[in-house]
């Protein structure tokens, strides 16, 4: 994964939000577990986070569930 796209210009450190947007978009997506280890979020802003990202205009959250565990995935629309 490349870091050099995360980065925030003005304060030169990643941004959480481009990174799990990054992680949903890749072939496997990613579990709750993946997003929190990832950002230190708690559980319930990573679902208030999927929750932004569902009504977004741009992306589609599609959500696959195997062995009792969701994993997320992203889609871009435009």
């Amino acid at each position: 994964m490349n870091n050099r796209r995360f980065y925030n210009p003005e304060h030169n450190a990643p941004s959480k939000a481009a990174m799990v947007r990054t992680m949903l978009s890749g072939d496997d997506g990613a579990t709750l577990a993946e997003i929190m280890h990832l950002t230190g979020w708690k559980a319930c802003t990573c679902r208030a986070f999927l929750t932004g990202v569902r009504t977004h205009r741009r992306y589609k959250l599609l959500r696959s569930k195997v062995t009792g565990i969701s994993r997320y995935h992203l889609e871009m629309l435009r």
